[in-house]
């Protein structure tokens, strides 16, 4: 079973591209975009099958956006304005069981995994490559995200995987010049979130099923998986320019809140083979800001950066009896921050020049039986 949302092969694809121009003084560049995808077997469902039973849902989004504002004027005070606001936000979900009706036998599933040959090609969780930050900026430069792309591994039986890929890039600059004055700011501000949710709830999993001929195969696996991965890169700057004074500032906030949770909830389960429940969240960030200001009488430059990494990342093995080879409980998160400032102001009589830089991180990460 698998669902899909605008795309082909098991997934959802969105791209949005969004430039403004606004060479009058200012510009705003807005892009929201949430895509909804799931896969489930539910209602009291009774499944039986010999090899496998796949439960994916998978989701691709991919954001660029670019901002630039301008303000000029011969003899009074020129000032360029430029504001870029981008959020993605994602639902994605695989599930067995969870929405049964009440006095009926719960959602039941047998995938006996009878040819180890047989396999299902899932997801694995993993990135087959890192976003470094020369590719991040690169992206933000070339005004195209960067490429995610999860790698796969072979499951016999039961796989409910969930997967999710999101990437942001964007780049917003503003210049103010001006005989008697300038100024010059932009502000940009990228949010990535969503949930990736993979689960079996309240389902009945192999109970019928017996090892040997006609029955379980020694490969035979439960397999349930989430993975969220996010990347957002971006550029901004700003630069003011006057005979008089002049004075700029650029910053940019970065928020990743990505949410991964696989989980096994008051089910019975078995299988021959493992019992699997992983969780995966990465999140990526690389930000440059640059400012100049040259004046005569004042100079002055700022930057700021802001990064906070949120979200939850969570494995959970509870209720019910599983009976399995192996059982595997795991969750893993990982993040990278690259931030980048410098401001440059320069006068005959004063200059300044200042760059701010904080990271904030709060992910939690939980795997538990």
């Amino acid at each position: 079973m698998s669902a899909d949302i605008g795309g082909e092969g098991g997934g959802a694809y969105l791209r949005i591209e969004n430039v403004v121009k606004d060479f009058g003084g200012g510009s705003v560049a807005v892009n929201e975009s949430g895509a909804s995808t799931t896969a489930r077997i539910d209602r009291n469902a009774d499944v039986l099958a010999s090899h496998n039973v796949a439960v994916l849902a998978s989701n691709e989004n991919a954001l660029a956006s670019l901002g630039g504002g301008v303000g000029l004027s011969r003899g009074g005070v020129g000032v360029g304005l430029s504001t870029s606001v981008n959020m993605l936000s994602d639902q994605t979900s695989a599930t067995v069981g969870g929405n049964d009706l009440a006095g009926r036998a719960a959602t039941t599933v047998e995938a006996l995994g009878a040819d180890a040959g047989d396999t299902l090609s899932v997801n694995s969780g993993k990135l087959d490559r890192t976003v470094s930050l020369l590719d991040s900026l690169t992206a933000s430069a070339s005004f195209t995200p960067a490429a995610l792309r999860e790698s796969s591994r072979a499951v016999s039986g039961l796989a409910v995987n969930a997967s999710s890929l999101a990437t942001l890039s964007s780049a917003a600059v503003s210049v103010g010049a001006g005989k008697g004055g300038a100024a010059a700011a932009t502000v940009a501000t990228n949010l990535v979130g969503g949930t990736t949710t993979a689960e079996i709830k309240g389902a009945q999993i192999n109970q019928s099923s017996n090892g040997g001929a006609g029955g379980m195969g020694a490969a035979q696996a439960v397999d349930v998986q989430a993975s969220t991965h996010a990347a957002s890169s971006s550029l901004v700057g700003t630069v003011a320019l006057s005979q008089g004074a002049s004075g700029g500032v650029a910053v940019d906030t970065e928020v990743m809140s990505g949410n991964a949770t696989a989980r096994v909830l008051d089910s019975n389960v078995k299988t021959a083979g493992k019992l699997s429940v992983d969780a995966q969240n990465s999140a990526t960030v690389a930000s440059l800001a640059a400012g100049i200001a040259v004046g005569n009488s004042l100079g002055g430059a700022g930057t700021a950066l802001v990064a906070k990494m949120k979200g939850a990342t969570t494995a959970a093995l509870s209720g019910g009896r599983s009976d399995a080879g192996d059982i595997a409980v795991h969750a893993n998160s990982d993040q990278s921050v690259n931030l980048i400032g410098g401001a440059i102001g320069g006068a005959a009589t004063v200059g300044l020049g200042a760059a701010f830089a904080m990271i904030d991180s709060g992910q939690t990460t939980r795997a538990y039986i």
